[in-house]
């Protein structure tokens, strides 16, 4: 996700295809297998895929076509090989991770002046003369300079309903620093929540899954931890909601989270809407725009130790995978201490 699409050399343009990200990461069940031989007609004419590792696991894979000279890879080289992009992958998502971190910055910058900017004038240009309408209209209903007091009461109620109205519209405007239910009832809790509430009219059908075990361990996570993971799951459904229909807004259009753990907590976004041809599309803006984009989101989960992964086919929907491993959640200054045996 953070280094963008694929990186060539020694042909022109991509591949036009490439198998999904789940049949590439199981060649390699350890870092112990590094090479493997593969079918050139399905991985894009390489001959050779090498593992990446990084400190959380797999990496990425290096596809390697045949030699020149038509001789055999040596030990040596394929041990190069997968040293230099193991290196060329940090440095890239590195990059991506700083570029990601000062966008943020200038965008929170922005938004701040923005709604502080509107803010001001709302309640300089609307709110305040309205209110000092209805108290003129209060002092003149005591004093009886206005009538009866029904007859001044009904204006001045209607004026404070539209003040109310105006300052509530601004309130909900305003972006919250944590959602208030991630800090109360805990991260499936708030997940749960915003799938009902905020999206439960988006989709025809939507399907929630919790294993007990997840909901358990997902209760020690520290805040900081349930923030960026809230966050790129609301991300993730917010783009099957918006563009999971496509072009055809009568489409039906089912959702399926799943919560669960396997040996670290693992969330699953899957659609059936219409799907990208290139996934790497959605790790950016997508074409009809989808706010600050997932890829964002898995610069700021790569930052907590946590992963965010997709995978997409045109026509086969959308699954979005968000993954914290224990052992991540083990070192968070022995805060977590949760336990499982699998058999």
């Amino acid at each position: 996700m953070l280094t963008g699409p694929p990186l060539v050399y020694g042909q022109r343009g991509l591949p036009t295809s490439l198998p999904p990200t789940a049949e590439l990461s199981s060649l390699f069940p350890s870092p112990e297998t590094r090479c493997v031989s593969v079918d050139p007609i399905r991985y894009a004419g390489a001959s050779w895929a090498v593992s990446l590792w990084d400190d959380r696991g797999l990496a990425g894979t290096l596809l390697l076509g045949e030699k020149q000279g038509g001789g055999i890879y040596t030990q040596e080289e394929i041990e190069i090989a997968q040293a230099s992009g193991e290196r060329l992958l940090d440095a890239l998502a590195g990059a991506e991770m700083g570029r990601m971190v000062m966008a943020l910055l200038r965008r929170r910058i922005a938004e701040v002046k923005v709604l502080s900017s509107q803010g001001r004038r709302t309640l300089h240009d609307e709110v305040l003369p309205q209110l000092h309408t209805a108290i003129l209209q209060l002092e003149g209903s005591a004093s009886g300079a206005e009538g009866p007091g029904q007859q001044t009461a009904k204006p001045t109620i209607e004026t404070l309903t539209a003040v109310h109205r105006q300052l509530s519209d601004l309130i909900r405007a305003i972006p919250t620093a944590a959602p208030h239910q991630l800090a109360r009832h805990g991260l499936v809790a708030a997940l749960r929540n915003l799938v009902q509430d905020d999206f439960g009219g988006d989709f025809d059908e939507i399907t929630w899954q919790a294993d007990p075990e997840a909901v358990a361990a997902a209760g020690d996570i520290p805040l900081f931890m349930g923030e960026a993971i809230f966050y790129a799951a609301q991300e993730a459904i917010r783009n099957a909601a918006r563009h999971g229909r496509g072009d055809d807004p009568k489409r039906t259009l089912h959702l399926n989270v799943s919560v669960k753990w396997q040996k670290g907590l693992y969330i699953a976004i899957q659609d059936d809407g219409v799907g990208l041809s290139v996934p790497d599309r959605l790790a950016g803006e997508h074409p009809s725009g989808s706010g600050s984009g997932l890829r964002f989101h898995s610069a700021m989960l790569a930052v907590i130790g946590a992963n965010l992964e997709v995978e997409s086919q045109k026509e086969h929907g959308t699954r979005v995978i968000i993954s914290l491993p224990q052992a991540t959640l083990s070192a968070t200054d022995g805060h977590f201490h949760h336990s499982t045996n699998h058999n």
